[in-house]
């Protein structure tokens, strides 16, 4: 039986995309065991996070996939079909590893 998962943390993900123009180096994240999105937002290209679970994936290639690589298009509904097509792809995996 396949466990539903529901997306969530899009509102806010996209409130911090768009509201921190001074932190200009995003990357959208999603924990693949609970289906939340959020934004991770850094001064410079060096700067970033380290998630020791694999769990959580970088969504970014998925994203700019559903908003035609414009970082203009990228709204909630580019990130809930980011999201969907993450998990997914996930699910139909056979344990290789992912890449979105």
């Amino acid at each position: 039986m396949t466990k539903i998962i529901k997306i969530y943390g899009i509102k806010k993900a996209i409130h911090d995309y768009r509201d921190n123009p001074h932190l200009p180096h995003k990357h959208f994240m999603m924990d693949l065991r609970d289906g939340e999105i959020w934004c991770d937002c850094f001064l410079d290209s060096n700067s970033w996070r380290k998630y020791h679970s694999p769990e959580i994936v970088n969504i970014d290639g998925a994203i700019c996939y559903f908003a035609d690589c414009d970082p203009r298009n990228i709204n909630m509904s580019v990130l809930k079909k980011a999201g969907e097509h993450v998990l997914e792809t996930v699910a139909n995996q056979d344990g290789h590893g992912y890449w979105f």
